[in-house]
Formats: C-alpha cells, sequence, structure tokens
C-alpha cells in the first residue's frame, strides 16, 4: 500500500511567513526574481514593507523606482553612484548609513534624517569630505533623536571642535573614531542608556582629572581598536567604569613595559573590574626585554587567570632585528604543537602551556 505523502507549496504559506522570508533575501533579489515567480508573490513584494536598500550602483537606483518608499525601513548609501534626488519620499526609515558620497548628497540626506525620520540606527563616514559644518549640525540632530539606539561616527571627534555631544541621549551602543578626553567624559555624562562603546583611540594630550568625577555604570562593554595611550591613562579611565563586563583592547605598538604592568592586573581587575568576564587583547610590542620575561609570563599563569577567570595568554616572538612580539589573548586553553615552518616564529609561549623554542 503507498502511502500518500502531504507535500506543502511555499505559495501555501501565510504573508506574514513570506515577508519573513523576505526579510533574509537582499532588495535585489526581490525585486528582480521572487517577485516575477507568480501573481501571488508578486502580490507579497507589493505589500512588504520592511525592504533594507544598498544604493552603491545606478542598477541600484533604478531598482528602487519598483519599490513603494514607504516601504523601505533601511537606506545604504555607499559611493558616488548612491544619489537619489527624491530623498524626501522615504518617511519611514529606521535605519540610515552614509559612506563616501559627496557633501552636496550627504547634506541633503542628512537634512531629511534629522527632519523627517525616526531612526534607530545611524552610521557615517565623513572622511575625505571638506566644509563638513552643515552636516554636522544634521548630525547633532539625528544624535537627539528619542528612538536612536546604535550610532557609528566613522571619523575623528578630536579634529572637529564645532561637534558637542547632545545633554540628551539615548543610544545604547556607540561607535566613534578618535576623540578627546573631554569629549568621553562628556559622552558618558549625557548617555545614561549607553552599554557598549568602541572607538579607536582616546585623548592625545594630558587628561583632566576634573572631567570625570563619578563612577558611571551603564557601560559594559569597552573596546580599544588602536589603544595609543598610556597604562596610567588607561587605568585611571577604567576605574570610573566597575560595571564592565567586556573589555577589548588592541594596539599596533607598545614598549615593553606596557606588558609587565598588565602583567601586574589581577589586583587592578579585582579591585576595579569585579565584573569582567571577557577581557580581549591583541597587542604588539618592540624591545622586548628577554631577561625578564619567563618571570611576566608565569604572572598569568595563577589560578585568577587560568581558573578562575579562564583567560590564556599567547605570546609569538620573533628574534630578528625587530626583535618583537605579539602579546594576545585566547578564549580557550590551548594545546596546539607549533612548528617553526608553519607559523615561522622564533618563539611562542602560552601561559598554560611550557615554553616552546622553535
Amino acid at each position: 500500500m503507498v502511502t500518500k505523502q502531504n507535500t506543502i507549496s511555499i505559495l501555501s504559506l501565510p504573508t506574514e511567513l513570506l515577508h519573513r522570508i523576505c526579510d533574509f533575501l537582499d532588495t535585489k533579489t526581490i525585486v528582480q526574481s521572487f517577485r516575477h515567480v507568480c501573481m501571488k508573490l508578486f502580490a507579497i513584494t507589493e505589500t512588504y514593507n520592511r525592504y533594507k536598500i544598498r544604493i552603491n550602483s545606478v542598477t541600484m537606483i533604478n531598482i528602487c523606482r519598483f519599490i513603494p518608499s514607504e516601504n523601505v525601513l533601511q537606506l545604504e548609501f555607499e559611493n558616488e553612484h548612491s544619489t537619489i534626488t527624491n530623498i524626501h519620499r522615504f518617511t519611514r526609515l529606521q535605519s540610515l548609513t552614509i559612506h563616501r558620497i559627496n557633501v552636496n548628497d550627504a547634506k541633503l540626506v542628512l537634512q531629511h534624517a534629522a527632519r523627517n525620520c525616526k531612526l534607530m540606527t545611524f552610521s557615517i563616514d565623513l572622511d575625505g569630505l571638506q566644509n563638513i559644518d552643515d552636516l554636522l549640525y544634521s548630525i547633532s540632530e539625528i544624535t537627539t533623536q528619542s528612538t536612536l539606539r546604535k550610532l557609528i561616527l566613522n571619523f575623528d571627534l578630536d579634529d572637529i571642535e564645532k561637534f558637542s555631544w547632545p545633554h540628551s541621549c539615548r543610544i545604547t551602543t556607540l561607535s566613534i573614531g578618535t576623540c578627546t578626553f573631554k569629549q568621553f567624559a562628556s559622552i558618558l555624562q549625557n548617555s545614561p542608556h549607553l552599554h557598549t562603546l568602541m572607538m579607536n583611540n582616546c585623548w592625545k594630550i594630558d587628561i583632566d582629572e576634573t572631567f570625570l568625577t563619578q563612577s558611571y555604570l551603564q557601560l559594559n562593554s569597552l573596546t580599544f581598536n588602536d589603544l595609543q595611550m598610556t597604562m596610567d591613562k588607561l587605568e585611571y579611565c577604567l576605574g570610573f567604569l566597575p560595571s564592565l563586563i567586556h573589555l577589548d583592547l588592541t594596539s599596533s605598538g607598545k614598549p615593553f613595559e606596557f606588558i609587565q604592568r598588565l602583567s601586574q592586573w589581577e589586583e587592578f581587575l579585582r579591585l576595579r573590574l569585579p565584573r569582567l568576564s571577557q577581557l580581549e587583547i591583541c597587542i604588539f610590542c618592540y624591545c622586548c626585554d628577554w631577561n625578564h620575561f619567563d618571570a611576566i609570563i608565569n604572572a598569568f599563569r595563577t589560578p585568577f587567570w587560568l581558573e578562575e577567570k579562564q583567560w590564556f595568554i599567547t605570546c609569538q616572538f620573533r628574534d630578528d632585528w625587530t626583535s618583537s612580539f605579539t602579546f594576545f589573548t585566547s578564549p580557550e586553553s590551548s594545546s596546539v604543537q607549533y612548528t617553526k615552518e608553519k607559523h615561522h616564529f622564533d618563539r611562542i609561549v602560552c601561559s598554560n602551556l611550557r615554553d616552546k623554542t622553535l
């Protein structure tokens, strides 16, 4: 006896599920393929109202003509081909990204977003643009929107004196380039909901200790992508952030003394960052003091590092004219057997393994 098998067609799915499928398709696929399968799917794309459009070519600009502007939630402008003359039609935008478009087009888009949209995510790159004073005013207006939660400013605030942080900001995630220590303090003081902060570097001048006057308990995650400050400045800053759970430090060049201080962080972390559970470090160092290095590595072999926190340290050395090494954390205990032919390092040391000279 042959059992009859039930088959389900995609066309039998409810509209809500078909819209959910569209959420995982790019706009070009929806407009040029999905909607042309049959009349029902064509009708589905007409009522779908969560389009995400990345405008990086003339073709994508033409595709926009097939989509009702009120159905677009996300716009990304990626290059000089990203001009939309009728930007005012897009009134339901929740996410806006501006990257490498000319200053006049950027001005029109920003003015529209500041006055007519309620953004949840906003990202802008001002590198290479001139005469940006008008843009900064619109950016400040967008930053004050009560709906905004994620803000990405891909430019250096310390080079822009006219940009001031708004007194009331509801963002939860912020990514910026470089800022002064005064701007850093202003961000913390005026962003009570800020949980995650990512930045390249902070304060190229001496710290004014009057700027930070209290602990800022809202911040849970801090990332420095290009750490240039001294250990004294870093520890001073972190001392005001006792609620940090995640800390990520990356630097392309630090003196050996920085790693020496880092090896003494057990007491500092217990007292100043008691909630820290994720520590990610990747630091490239010159001028290694080989005579004292074994003692430093041993400092990372205590129960605090290996058992309580389970932060495992790896150092990769080059014994050449650079006398350099890379120091980084690993989320898991390493059991890798290294070979010089494979990794091209003269020495590799893991805090949970014996020294391996290659």
